[in-house]
């Protein structure tokens, strides 16, 4: 019996352990097992979920999109000089998640990208712009952590009709 209690002893420094080693959000950074949809919705992250395995598909809107209103305000509040943070969560089509943070401190745009998918790799990125174009959130003349040029780079991927209705939604057309 004392066994058994030293066990279950052992397992709640586990847990309590493995929980603080997660982010604000209570789930750890990079791919997540059990995480949800809804789960980030509620934290107010951008979330977009891949309705393909085919990036091509991916990015002729193979997607679907909540919160995207989210990353309007976010630009809003670049264009008016304001310091922002977004919280982008990525699940792809088997349900892992990654959560990306693009925050920006009235000058610079940090881009910690956790997914690697989008043809960019996982890493910590600055950059100068973030420009909605086409259902497509590019951010543009970026250097990564070795000091590399990239110009442009995708943040976010909508399908058109989440992107039309966000848009709308924020005041932005």
């Amino acid at each position: 019996m004392k066994r058994i209690g030293y066990f279950l002893l052992c397992l709640c420094f586990l847990l309590l352990f493995s929980s603080a080693c997660s982010d604000q959000a209570g789930h750890s950074k990079g791919p997540k097992e059990g995480y949800t949809v809804a789960r980030a919705t509620k934290d107010g992250h951008v979330v977009i979920e891949h309705l393909s395995d085919q990036f091509e598909e991916i990015a002729q809107g193979a997607v679907k999109t909540k919160n995207l209103e989210k990353a309007f305000a976010f630009i809003e509040s670049m264009n008016h000089g304001q310091e922002s943070h977004l919280k982008v969560t990525i699940f792809n089509k088997n349900g892992k998640s990654y959560t990306n943070d693009l925050s920006y401190d009235g000058g610079t745009i940090v881009f910690n990208n956790h997914y690697g998918g989008y043809n960019l790799p996982p890493g910590k990125y600055k950059c100068k712009a973030l420009s909605p174009r086409n259902g497509i959130f590019y951010l543009e003349s970026c250097t990564d952590e070795k000091g590399q040029n990239i110009s442009t780079a995708i943040a976010i991927i909508s399908d058109s009709q989440s992107f039309k209705d966000a848009e709308q939604k924020a005041g932005t057309k």
